[in-house]
């Protein structure tokens, strides 16, 4: 991988910090990137947190490096490895995905239980909002 927007400077300090008293920290994080390439080899994207297997922890080490990007704590070599890719740094569109397939999930589990898509607003709260979810997709 290309890492753009990273000085030759940069590589330098990033491979001394891994090399040295953070390196069970840096391993650690290019352990997850590792994870992370890995994760968009099979899907094409960078977007955890929405599908039924997607690994816990990776999905909670994407948002912290959300976290740690806006609070300015990635260095550059990091962010420039994120960006070669296409990581989101804004999860705005995967919230909106996330929310979008639990009601799907949702909707499929109404169905297997009551065998219909008609979705009663009388019976729960949640029929509600399941009801509310499929006027809007339709």
């Amino acid at each position: 991988y290309a890492v753009v927007g990273a000085t030759e400077e940069d590589l330098d300090v990033s491979w001394k910090m891994f090399k040295g008293v953070e390196s069970t920290t840096k391993q650690e994080w290019y352990s997850n990137l590792q994870k992370l390439r890995d994760y968009k080899n099979v899907y094409g994207d960078c977007a955890l947190g929405f599908r039924d297997d997607d690994d816990k922890e990776l999905v909670a080490w994407v948002k912290e490096q959300r976290q740690e990007n806006l609070k300015g704590n990635l260095d550059r070599v990091q962010k420039a490895e994120l960006d070669a890719l296409e990581f989101h740094w804004k999860n705005d569109y995967f919230d909106d995905q996330a929310e979008w397939l639990e009601m799907f999930n949702e909707l499929k589990q109404y169905l297997g239980t009551y065998g219909t898509l008609e979705i009663s607003p009388i019976s729960s709260i949640s029929n509600q909002r399941l009801m509310h979810g499929t006027h809007v997709q339709r």
